[in-house]
């Protein structure tokens, strides 16, 4: 390591929590970084009282509000939060469908908003959550821009992991998936992430590249198909231009395919 130690020294402890380590103890710490023990309990002294570290049970550490508050304004200070969330809360109450707003950080979707409707389920994606771009139709719909030589070279080595019963499972099914998403303008899944119902599209902004996407998902059995390809879609439609006009996106429609989106 180059620069200031003890600040890098903390990075990576807070870097050692995820969504799979929500506690880490000194012990763990001091075996992973290779940081002598003394060192280590300075710093977390010093993080805990920072508020980014938080004191548990058991000698274990977990991360403080602070983290979240960093994260969170961050976040909001993005100019597509701030203009996709009202879109995305009036979505929710048009289609009574859980709305979500997605960007591509890597190989995963990073969601950043999500409104929820009155119908529980199960399947709910917080926000902050990383998800594998491949395991979503919001995912998809921010890789319809890529060709196929940019795909393979994404997920060269890449494991991929059955999120629900039509998971796309090698980088062959999901070409497949994103030709027809790249036609439609949309993506259709039903059982792609947890036992849902899921339609998707892209957002721009000013040079027309795709930005992010947004969607609307319901639990199977309370919406059918039907309905997710009719009133759901147009409305899902409409919010994504709305936000990418907002964002000084030029092109009428998501897909940069106007007479398609037109048809739709």
């Amino acid at each position: 390591m180059s620069g200031v130690p003890g600040l890098e020294r903390g990075i990576a402890i807070l870097r050692l929590l995820n969504r799979d380590r929500r506690r880490i103890t000194a012990p763990e710490i001091v075996a992973e970084l290779k940081i002598p023990r003394s060192t280590v309990h300075r710093l977390l002294q010093c993080l805990t009282e920072l508020d980014l570290l938080r004191k548990e049970p058991g000698d274990a550490f977990s991360a403080g509000a602070g983290v979240l508050s960093l994260g969170f304004e961050y976040l909001a200070s993005l100019d597509i939060v701030q203009l996709a969330n009202p879109i995305l809360a009036r979505l929710r109450d048009e289609t009574n469908c859980n709305t979500h707003l997605a960007v591509l950080e890597g190989c995963n979707s990073i969601f950043l908003l999500r409104h929820l409707s009155d119908i529980p389920f199960s399947a709910t994606i917080s926000v902050g959550s990383s998800i594998p771009v491949y395991a979503t139709v919001t995912g998809r719909m921010m890789l319809v821009d890529h060709s196929e030589a940019e795909i393979r070279r994404m997920f060269k080595g890449v494991s991929f992991r059955a999120f629900g019963d039509n998971t796309p499972t090698s980088v062959d099914q999901l070409l497949k998936l994103l030709e027809t998403d790249r036609a439609n303008g949309y993506a259709l899944g039903e059982g792609v992430f947890g036992n849902v119902l899921a339609i998707a599209t892209a957002v721009r902004g000013h040079d027309n590249k795709i930005v992010g996407a947004i969607s609307a998902i319901a639990a199977r059995g309370t919406l059918t198909r039907k309905e997710l390809l009719t009133s759901v879609k147009a409305k899902l439609l409409a919010a994504a231009r709305e936000i990418s006009q907002s964002m000084g996106a030029s092109a009428p429609d998501m897909s940069g395919r106007g007479r398609r989106m037109a048809a739709d």
